[in-house]
């Protein structure tokens, strides 16, 4: 799914439960809506169960959206996620991180704070 102008996911993307690995990067993911809440963005994310690599770099976020995540659930089993080339400006946006029990790889090359 990566590199399709993507604004918002499919309303029905929760659906793959089995999802292991996603490409998001190069789309038009943003931390400002103009089509989709980022906030739903991240919880249709966390909420793919088996979800282990998570690439959304290239797009505009601001920091890791968790304000709809419930930390028990969400991304429990993601091990990898690429959020370079984004507009996260302080290690603070990424807070959320450091609950997940699985995660041991984090890219963050290219953001400001970087």
């Amino acid at each position: 799914m990566a590199a399709n102008n993507l604004e918002q996911l499919p309303d029905d993307m929760f659906l793959l439960e089995n999802l292991e690995e996603l490409n998001l990067a190069s789309n038009f993911f943003s931390s400002v809506p103009s089509v989709g809440s980022p906030a739903i963005i991240f919880k249709t994310l966390g909420s793919i169960k088996r979800l282990k690599r998570l690439n959304i770099s290239r797009n505009k976020f601001f920091k890791f959206h968790s304000e709809m995540l419930d930390q028990r659930n969400d991304f429990s089993q993601l091990q990898e996620l690429d959020i370079s080339f984004n507009m996260v400006d302080s290690e603070r946006s990424l807070w959320y991180l450091t609950l997940t029990r699985a995660i041991n790889v984090v890219n963050i090359t290219g953001n400001p704070f970087a």
